[in-house]
Protein backbone atom coordinates (compact mmCIF):
# COMPACT_ATOMS: atom_id res chain seq x y z
CA UNK A 1 0.00 0.00 0.00
CA UNK A 2 1.20 3.31 -1.10
CA UNK A 3 0.14 6.73 0.25
CA UNK A 4 -0.87 9.36 -1.12
CA UNK A 5 1.68 11.42 -0.35
CA UNK A 6 3.90 9.10 -1.50
CA UNK A 7 5.69 8.43 1.82
CA UNK A 8 4.64 4.66 1.62
CA UNK A 9 5.11 2.55 4.85
CA UNK A 10 7.36 5.11 6.48
CA UNK A 11 5.21 6.18 8.55
CA UNK A 12 7.77 8.15 10.48
CA UNK A 13 7.99 10.51 7.48
CA UNK A 14 4.46 11.51 7.95
CA UNK A 15 3.78 14.99 9.66
CA UNK A 16 1.42 15.63 12.32
CA UNK A 17 -1.51 18.22 11.74
CA UNK A 18 -0.06 22.34 13.29
CA UNK A 19 -2.48 22.61 16.32
CA UNK A 20 -4.03 26.25 16.23
CA UNK A 21 -2.85 28.44 18.49
CA UNK A 22 -6.06 30.07 20.93
CA UNK A 23 -6.74 33.28 20.02
CA UNK A 24 -5.54 35.87 22.80
CA UNK A 25 -9.05 37.55 24.45
CA UNK A 26 -6.76 40.39 25.67
CA UNK A 27 -5.65 41.07 22.16
CA UNK A 28 -8.94 40.40 20.79
CA UNK A 29 -11.19 42.85 23.45
CA UNK A 30 -8.64 45.57 22.15
CA UNK A 31 -8.63 45.04 18.71
CA UNK A 32 -12.38 45.48 19.26
CA UNK A 33 -11.93 48.80 21.22
CA UNK A 34 -9.68 49.90 18.44
CA UNK A 35 -12.13 48.99 15.35
CA UNK A 36 -15.20 50.93 17.86
CA UNK A 37 -13.03 53.67 17.90
CA UNK A 38 -12.30 54.00 14.19
CA UNK A 39 -15.94 54.07 13.89
CA UNK A 40 -16.78 56.43 16.56
CA UNK A 41 -14.00 58.55 14.19
CA UNK A 42 -15.10 58.25 11.40
CA UNK A 43 -19.04 58.88 12.12
CA UNK A 44 -17.84 62.32 14.70
CA UNK A 45 -16.11 63.62 11.44
CA UNK A 46 -18.58 62.80 9.43
CA UNK A 47 -21.39 64.81 11.25
CA UNK A 48 -18.88 67.82 12.30
CA UNK A 49 -17.43 67.59 8.24
CA UNK A 50 -18.17 71.15 7.06
CA UNK A 51 -17.35 72.71 10.51
CA UNK A 52 -14.03 70.67 10.34
CA UNK A 53 -13.40 71.68 6.36
CA UNK A 54 -14.10 74.94 7.11
CA UNK A 55 -10.81 74.69 9.98
CA UNK A 56 -8.70 72.75 7.70
CA UNK A 57 -9.75 75.58 4.61
CA UNK A 58 -8.54 78.41 7.13
CA UNK A 59 -5.34 76.81 8.36
CA UNK A 60 -4.39 76.54 4.60
CA UNK A 61 -5.36 79.94 3.23
CA UNK A 62 -6.29 82.56 6.42
CA UNK A 63 -6.77 85.29 4.02
CA UNK A 64 -9.44 83.90 1.99
CA UNK A 65 -11.83 84.26 4.90
CA UNK A 66 -11.00 87.89 5.30
CA UNK A 67 -11.51 88.86 1.76
CA UNK A 68 -14.69 87.11 1.42
CA UNK A 69 -16.12 88.47 4.00
CA UNK A 70 -14.71 91.97 2.90
CA UNK A 71 -16.44 91.53 -0.83
CA UNK A 72 -19.63 90.58 0.76
CA UNK A 73 -20.01 93.32 2.60
CA UNK A 74 -17.76 95.96 1.18
CA UNK A 75 -15.78 97.37 3.88
CA UNK A 76 -11.98 97.84 5.11
CA UNK A 77 -13.52 99.71 7.83
CA UNK A 78 -15.70 102.05 6.14
CA UNK A 79 -16.74 105.42 6.59
CA UNK A 80 -20.66 104.78 4.87
CA UNK A 81 -22.20 102.12 7.95
CA UNK A 82 -25.04 100.97 5.35
CA UNK A 83 -22.57 99.06 3.37
CA UNK A 84 -22.89 97.48 6.64
CA UNK A 85 -25.77 94.69 6.95
CA UNK A 86 -27.83 96.02 9.95
CA UNK A 87 -27.90 93.92 13.09
CA UNK A 88 -25.14 91.80 12.19
CA UNK A 89 -21.79 90.42 13.65
CA UNK A 90 -19.08 91.09 11.68
CA UNK A 91 -15.41 89.33 12.35
CA UNK A 92 -12.96 89.65 8.89
CA UNK A 93 -10.20 87.72 10.17
CA UNK A 94 -12.93 84.22 10.58
CA UNK A 95 -15.09 85.02 7.73
CA UNK A 96 -18.17 85.63 10.01
CA UNK A 97 -20.70 88.31 8.40
CA UNK A 98 -24.10 86.72 10.28
CA UNK A 99 -27.52 88.09 11.69
CA UNK A 100 -28.18 88.98 15.05
CA UNK A 101 -31.40 87.76 16.26
CA UNK A 102 -31.82 90.10 19.41
CA UNK A 103 -33.64 89.28 22.74
CA UNK A 104 -33.69 85.58 22.59
CA UNK A 105 -34.87 83.68 25.67
CA UNK A 106 -32.70 80.97 27.11
CA UNK A 107 -35.22 78.47 26.22
CA UNK A 108 -35.75 79.50 22.34
CA UNK A 109 -31.66 79.72 21.84
CA UNK A 110 -31.39 76.71 19.72
CA UNK A 111 -34.39 77.71 17.60
CA UNK A 112 -33.09 81.47 16.93
CA UNK A 113 -29.37 79.62 16.26
CA UNK A 114 -31.09 78.54 12.54
CA UNK A 115 -31.37 82.30 11.92
CA UNK A 116 -27.95 83.67 13.08
CA UNK A 117 -26.15 84.51 16.42
CA UNK A 118 -28.24 84.74 19.18
CA UNK A 119 -28.25 87.49 21.98
CA UNK A 120 -28.95 86.56 25.28
CA UNK A 121 -32.13 87.99 26.35
CA UNK A 122 -31.23 90.52 29.07
CA UNK A 123 -27.77 91.31 28.35
CA UNK A 124 -26.54 94.55 26.93
CA UNK A 125 -26.86 96.50 23.81
CA UNK A 126 -24.48 98.04 21.92
CA UNK A 127 -24.38 101.55 23.75
CA UNK A 128 -26.13 100.60 26.82
CA UNK A 129 -23.06 100.57 28.89
CA UNK A 130 -23.83 96.85 29.53
CA UNK A 131 -22.33 93.23 28.78
CA UNK A 132 -23.69 92.33 25.30
CA UNK A 133 -24.22 88.23 25.38
CA UNK A 134 -24.02 86.22 21.89
CA UNK A 135 -23.83 82.72 21.49
CA UNK A 136 -23.50 80.79 18.29
CA UNK A 137 -22.92 77.47 17.24
CA UNK A 138 -19.29 75.84 15.83
CA UNK A 139 -20.85 72.68 14.58
CA UNK A 140 -24.24 71.14 14.74
CA UNK A 141 -25.81 68.22 12.49
CA UNK A 142 -25.57 69.39 8.38
CA UNK A 143 -28.73 67.93 7.59
CA UNK A 144 -30.14 70.25 10.55
CA UNK A 145 -31.89 73.33 9.43
CA UNK A 146 -30.94 76.89 9.45
CA UNK A 147 -27.56 78.22 7.40
CA UNK A 148 -25.81 79.44 10.62
CA UNK A 149 -24.30 75.75 12.04
CA UNK A 150 -20.71 76.39 11.45
CA UNK A 151 -21.11 80.18 11.34
CA UNK A 152 -18.22 80.03 15.32
CA UNK A 153 -16.74 76.67 14.21
CA UNK A 154 -13.07 79.40 13.81
CA UNK A 155 -13.95 81.16 16.94
CA UNK A 156 -10.77 79.61 18.84
CA UNK A 157 -8.35 81.33 15.77
CA UNK A 158 -9.30 84.36 17.13
CA UNK A 159 -6.31 86.28 19.10
CA UNK A 160 -5.76 88.96 21.25
CA UNK A 161 -6.40 93.06 19.52
CA UNK A 162 -8.87 91.25 16.32
CA UNK A 163 -11.68 93.40 16.02
CA UNK A 164 -15.16 92.51 15.82
CA UNK A 165 -18.05 94.85 14.55
CA UNK A 166 -21.27 95.09 15.61
CA UNK A 167 -24.39 96.96 13.74
CA UNK A 168 -27.50 97.46 15.49
CA UNK A 169 -30.07 100.22 14.00
CA UNK A 170 -28.29 101.99 10.97
CA UNK A 171 -25.02 101.97 13.90
CA UNK A 172 -21.65 100.53 14.21
CA UNK A 173 -19.63 99.29 17.41
CA UNK A 174 -16.41 97.82 17.55
CA UNK A 175 -14.49 95.66 19.36
CA UNK A 176 -11.37 94.17 20.63
CA UNK A 177 -10.40 91.03 21.47
CA UNK A 178 -9.03 91.35 24.90
CA UNK A 179 -9.03 87.71 26.51
CA UNK A 180 -9.98 83.96 25.38
CA UNK A 181 -11.00 81.46 27.45
CA UNK A 182 -12.37 78.08 28.02
CA UNK A 183 -14.86 77.42 31.32
CA UNK A 184 -17.37 74.77 32.45
CA UNK A 185 -21.05 75.36 31.58
CA UNK A 186 -21.61 75.35 34.92
CA UNK A 187 -18.91 78.74 35.03
CA UNK A 188 -20.89 80.94 32.00
CA UNK A 189 -22.81 83.08 34.67
CA UNK A 190 -19.95 84.17 36.14
CA UNK A 191 -19.08 86.32 32.81
CA UNK A 192 -22.99 88.02 32.60
CA UNK A 193 -22.71 90.92 33.71
CA UNK A 194 -19.63 93.26 33.63
CA UNK A 195 -18.61 96.87 34.39
CA UNK A 196 -19.48 98.90 31.39
CA UNK A 197 -19.59 97.60 27.61
CA UNK A 198 -18.29 94.52 26.95
CA UNK A 199 -18.92 92.14 24.45
CA UNK A 200 -18.76 88.36 25.43
CA UNK A 201 -19.15 85.71 22.40
CA UNK A 202 -20.08 81.90 23.69
CA UNK A 203 -19.53 78.94 21.09
CA UNK A 204 -19.44 74.92 22.08
CA UNK A 205 -15.69 73.23 22.17
CA UNK A 206 -14.06 71.38 21.18
CA UNK A 207 -15.96 71.52 17.75
CA UNK A 208 -17.98 69.05 17.35
CA UNK A 209 -18.93 68.72 20.84
CA UNK A 210 -20.78 69.88 24.04
CA UNK A 211 -17.91 69.50 26.59
CA UNK A 212 -16.75 73.31 27.59
CA UNK A 213 -17.43 76.76 25.92
CA UNK A 214 -15.56 79.14 24.92
CA UNK A 215 -15.50 82.74 25.77
CA UNK A 216 -14.24 85.71 23.66
CA UNK A 217 -13.79 88.76 25.74
CA UNK A 218 -13.79 91.91 23.71
CA UNK A 219 -13.51 95.51 24.76
CA UNK A 220 -15.31 98.82 23.66
CA UNK A 221 -13.22 100.86 20.74
CA UNK A 222 -13.90 104.60 21.27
Amino acid sequence: MTLIDGLGHDIDRVQKPKQLRAPNPALAFILDIALIALFSALVFVGVNFPSYYKIAMFRINPEKFAKNVETTVSFALPKDVSQLPDNSIIISKIGVAAPIVWDVKETEIMSALESGVAHLAGSGKPDAGKNIFLTGHSSNYWWSAGNYKTVFALLPELKEKDEILLTRDGAISRYEVEKILEVKKSEVGDYLITDGERLTIMTCVPVGTNLRRLLVIAELVL
